[in-house]
Protein backbone atom coordinates (compact mmCIF):
# COMPACT_ATOMS: atom_id res chain seq x y z
CA UNK A 1 0.00 0.00 0.00
CA UNK A 2 1.31 3.45 -0.89
CA UNK A 3 1.94 6.27 1.54
CA UNK A 4 -0.39 9.25 1.43
CA UNK A 5 2.38 11.44 -0.03
CA UNK A 6 2.79 9.11 -2.99
CA UNK A 7 -0.88 9.02 -3.91
CA UNK A 8 -1.84 11.61 -6.48
CA UNK A 9 -5.20 13.36 -6.49
CA UNK A 10 -8.08 11.61 -8.20
CA UNK A 11 -9.17 14.03 -10.94
CA UNK A 12 -11.35 13.66 -14.02
CA UNK A 13 -11.96 17.07 -15.56
CA UNK A 14 -14.45 17.87 -18.32
CA UNK A 15 -14.08 21.23 -20.04
CA UNK A 16 -17.11 23.52 -20.32
CA UNK A 17 -16.03 24.32 -23.90
CA UNK A 18 -16.20 20.63 -24.79
CA UNK A 19 -19.75 20.42 -23.42
CA UNK A 20 -20.73 23.54 -25.36
CA UNK A 21 -19.45 21.98 -28.60
CA UNK A 22 -21.25 18.66 -28.22
CA UNK A 23 -24.27 19.82 -26.14
CA UNK A 24 -24.30 16.36 -24.50
CA UNK A 25 -21.14 14.80 -23.14
CA UNK A 26 -21.43 11.12 -22.16
CA UNK A 27 -18.87 9.71 -19.74
CA UNK A 28 -17.98 6.59 -17.78
CA UNK A 29 -15.57 7.10 -14.92
CA UNK A 30 -14.15 3.92 -13.37
CA UNK A 31 -11.64 4.28 -10.54
CA UNK A 32 -8.31 2.49 -11.01
CA UNK A 33 -6.50 0.64 -8.19
CA UNK A 34 -4.49 3.75 -7.26
CA UNK A 35 -7.70 5.82 -7.33
CA UNK A 36 -9.39 3.31 -5.01
CA UNK A 37 -6.46 3.61 -2.59
CA UNK A 38 -6.81 7.40 -2.73
CA UNK A 39 -10.58 7.25 -2.02
CA UNK A 40 -9.96 4.77 0.84
CA UNK A 41 -7.39 7.11 2.37
CA UNK A 42 -9.43 10.30 1.96
CA UNK A 43 -12.70 8.85 3.27
CA UNK A 44 -11.00 6.67 5.93
CA UNK A 45 -12.69 3.39 5.05
CA UNK A 46 -11.17 -0.04 5.52
CA UNK A 47 -11.18 -0.55 1.75
CA UNK A 48 -12.93 0.69 -1.37
CA UNK A 49 -13.35 -2.25 -3.75
CA UNK A 50 -14.94 -0.37 -6.67
CA UNK A 51 -16.16 3.10 -7.60
CA UNK A 52 -17.88 4.06 -10.83
CA UNK A 53 -19.90 6.96 -12.20
CA UNK A 54 -21.57 6.98 -15.59
CA UNK A 55 -23.93 9.44 -17.18
CA UNK A 56 -23.90 12.64 -19.17
CA UNK A 57 -23.41 16.38 -18.95
CA UNK A 58 -25.85 18.36 -21.05
CA UNK A 59 -25.89 22.02 -21.98
CA UNK A 60 -29.33 23.18 -20.85
CA UNK A 61 -28.96 26.76 -22.06
CA UNK A 62 -26.12 29.23 -22.72
CA UNK A 63 -25.11 29.50 -19.04
CA UNK A 64 -26.19 26.24 -17.41
CA UNK A 65 -25.20 22.58 -17.50
CA UNK A 66 -27.09 19.60 -16.08
CA UNK A 67 -25.35 16.47 -14.79
CA UNK A 68 -27.31 13.19 -14.77
CA UNK A 69 -25.33 10.23 -13.51
CA UNK A 70 -25.45 6.93 -11.67
CA UNK A 71 -22.86 6.27 -8.95
CA UNK A 72 -22.07 2.72 -7.87
CA UNK A 73 -19.52 1.69 -5.30
CA UNK A 74 -18.58 -1.26 -3.12
CA UNK A 75 -16.66 -0.57 0.08
CA UNK A 76 -15.77 -2.11 3.41
CA UNK A 77 -16.43 -0.35 6.72
CA UNK A 78 -16.21 -1.55 10.33
CA UNK A 79 -19.48 -2.37 12.09
CA UNK A 80 -20.14 0.37 14.64
CA UNK A 81 -21.03 -2.24 17.29
CA UNK A 82 -18.76 -5.25 16.72
CA UNK A 83 -16.02 -3.59 14.60
CA UNK A 84 -16.23 -6.52 12.17
CA UNK A 85 -15.84 -5.56 8.50
CA UNK A 86 -19.09 -4.98 6.59
CA UNK A 87 -19.54 -4.70 2.83
CA UNK A 88 -21.53 -1.61 1.84
CA UNK A 89 -23.02 -1.34 -1.67
CA UNK A 90 -23.92 2.13 -2.92
CA UNK A 91 -26.19 2.83 -5.89
CA UNK A 92 -27.30 6.43 -6.29
CA UNK A 93 -28.75 8.42 -9.18
CA UNK A 94 -27.66 12.04 -9.02
CA UNK A 95 -28.73 15.19 -10.79
CA UNK A 96 -26.77 18.42 -10.43
CA UNK A 97 -27.14 21.87 -11.97
CA UNK A 98 -24.14 24.06 -12.77
CA UNK A 99 -24.13 27.76 -13.59
CA UNK A 100 -21.31 28.81 -15.92
CA UNK A 101 -19.58 31.92 -14.59
CA UNK A 102 -17.43 34.01 -16.89
CA UNK A 103 -13.76 34.10 -15.95
CA UNK A 104 -13.74 37.87 -16.56
CA UNK A 105 -15.98 38.42 -13.54
CA UNK A 106 -13.86 39.82 -10.75
CA UNK A 107 -14.37 37.72 -7.65
CA UNK A 108 -12.45 40.19 -5.47
CA UNK A 109 -15.16 42.84 -5.74
CA UNK A 110 -17.73 42.81 -3.01
CA UNK A 111 -20.95 41.58 -4.50
CA UNK A 112 -24.46 41.50 -3.15
CA UNK A 113 -25.95 38.02 -3.40
CA UNK A 114 -29.59 37.19 -2.85
CA UNK A 115 -29.99 33.65 -1.58
CA UNK A 116 -33.08 31.74 -2.55
CA UNK A 117 -34.10 28.11 -2.21
CA UNK A 118 -32.65 27.41 -5.67
CA UNK A 119 -29.28 28.96 -4.71
CA UNK A 120 -28.35 25.79 -2.84
CA UNK A 121 -29.19 23.51 -5.78
CA UNK A 122 -26.97 25.26 -8.33
CA UNK A 123 -23.18 25.11 -8.28
CA UNK A 124 -21.08 27.76 -10.00
CA UNK A 125 -18.22 26.71 -12.28
CA UNK A 126 -15.78 28.62 -14.48
CA UNK A 127 -14.08 26.43 -17.05
CA UNK A 128 -14.25 22.78 -15.98
CA UNK A 129 -16.08 20.21 -13.87
CA UNK A 130 -14.21 17.63 -11.79
CA UNK A 131 -16.34 14.48 -12.04
CA UNK A 132 -14.03 12.54 -9.71
CA UNK A 133 -14.74 15.05 -6.95
CA UNK A 134 -18.48 14.54 -7.44
CA UNK A 135 -17.97 10.76 -7.29
CA UNK A 136 -16.07 10.96 -3.99
CA UNK A 137 -18.60 13.40 -2.54
CA UNK A 138 -21.52 11.13 -3.46
CA UNK A 139 -19.83 8.07 -1.93
CA UNK A 140 -19.13 10.06 1.24
CA UNK A 141 -22.71 11.30 1.55
CA UNK A 142 -24.32 7.93 0.81
CA UNK A 143 -22.17 5.91 3.22
CA UNK A 144 -23.88 5.19 6.56
CA UNK A 145 -22.35 7.03 9.52
CA UNK A 146 -22.84 4.06 11.82
CA UNK A 147 -22.96 0.88 9.74
CA UNK A 148 -24.34 -2.16 11.52
CA UNK A 149 -24.19 -5.84 10.64
CA UNK A 150 -27.69 -7.27 10.27
CA UNK A 151 -28.99 -9.03 13.37
CA UNK A 152 -26.56 -7.29 15.74
CA UNK A 153 -27.80 -4.91 18.40
CA UNK A 154 -26.05 -3.16 21.24
CA UNK A 155 -28.53 -4.42 23.84
CA UNK A 156 -27.94 -8.09 22.96
CA UNK A 157 -24.16 -7.64 23.29
CA UNK A 158 -24.51 -5.79 26.60
CA UNK A 159 -26.88 -8.43 27.98
CA UNK A 160 -24.39 -11.20 27.09
CA UNK A 161 -21.54 -9.36 28.81
CA UNK A 162 -23.65 -8.64 31.91
CA UNK A 163 -24.69 -12.29 32.21
CA UNK A 164 -21.06 -13.37 32.12
CA UNK A 165 -19.94 -10.72 34.62
CA UNK A 166 -22.74 -11.36 37.12
CA UNK A 167 -22.52 -15.13 37.17
CA UNK A 168 -20.73 -16.46 40.29
CA UNK A 169 -19.90 -19.62 38.37
CA UNK A 170 -17.90 -17.64 35.81
CA UNK A 171 -15.54 -16.58 38.61
CA UNK A 172 -15.13 -20.20 39.71
CA UNK A 173 -14.48 -21.31 36.14
CA UNK A 174 -11.72 -18.71 35.82
CA UNK A 175 -10.16 -19.94 39.07
CA UNK A 176 -10.22 -23.55 37.87
CA UNK A 177 -8.55 -22.59 34.60
CA UNK A 178 -5.78 -20.71 36.41
CA UNK A 179 -4.91 -23.74 38.65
Amino acid sequence: MKNEQEIENFDFFVSVDEIKRTEEHRFELVASKSNLIFITTVLKFLQVKSAKMEGYLKLENKNSIVLNAKVTSKLIQPCSITLDPIVINIRKNIKRNFLIKNTEDNLNKSQRINLTKDSFNIETICSKINLAEILIETISLETPDYPKRSGVSLTSILEENDAIKNSPFSVLNKLKKNL
